[in-house]
């Protein structure tokens, strides 16, 4: 079943990078035209020690999205997903795309990345 982001509660673990990679997901999805409420989605950025380094895993479900990383995963997989769900364009620090349209997601994992 495919869900169309426009309403999210986006929470994070403690740790500072998992902090930045959710201030990062929620200034991007406003840009987008996403509403930031606590009665939204649910979305949790958090890291996870036992992924590899550099590493991330993105999975949805009905009730909500989690992207988790080990301490620089965390943040790799939030630019990732908005990349590839939102369509947006990193092309430097000082430039990038954040075209209109909607952010749809399906269910399970929608992204897993294990560095070589």
């Amino acid at each position: 079943m495919k869900k169309i982001l426009t309403c999210v509660n986006v929470t994070s673990s403690n740790e500072p990078t998992a902090l930045h990679a959710a201030e990062e997901l929620t200034k991007y999805l406003q840009k987008k035209g996403v509403d930031i409420r606590e009665d939204g989605f649910a979305v949790l950025v958090a890291v996870d020690p036992s992924l590899e380094e550099d590493g991330y895993k993105i999975e949805a479900t009905e009730s909500g999205l989690t992207i988790k990383g080990d301490n620089t995963g965390v943040l790799y997989g939030v630019y990732a997903f908005l990349e590839k769900y939102a369509g947006i364009r990193f092309f430097t620090p000082t430039l990038e795309v954040c075209p209109a349209g909607d952010i749809e997601i399906g269910e399970g994992v929608l992204m897993e990345y294990t560095p070589a």
